[in-house]
């Protein structure tokens, strides 16, 4: 079973809004994403990188905006797929831990 669907992105073209509801988690596979969120500077995400988990676990809204910098591909991991594979994979979920702990961090 596919854990998420692949998705194509071209130049300048959103990813996620801010606002919107968050359900699911995206993995860039290739190209380059900026997150932009207010009050802090733009963060730049390339192939391998991972963003939206907040919302993808909470369901709540985004507070940030994921844009493509030139053609991006991502798979789209939803909420209940994302789930699964935490509750099967404890590595997975301490890394995402560890991930969530460093942008606290950094926030």
């Amino acid at each position: 079973m596919a854990a998420g669907d692949e998705c194509s992105f071209s130049d300048g073209e959103s990813i996620v809004k801010l606002g919107e509801v968050g359900d699911h988690l995206f993995v860039v596979l290739s190209g380059a994403v900026v997150l932009r969120r207010p009050g802090h500077a733009d963060k730049r995400l390339e192939a391998g990188s991972y963003f939206g988990e907040v919302g993808a676990l909470s369901g709540e809204t985004r507070v940030s905006e994921a844009i493509a910098e030139g053609a991006v591909s991502c798979v789209a991991v939803p909420r209940d797929a994302l789930k699964e594979v935490l509750a099967g994979s404890p590595e997975a979920a301490w890394e995402m831990l560890g991930s969530l702990a460093q942008r606290v961090r950094e926030a």
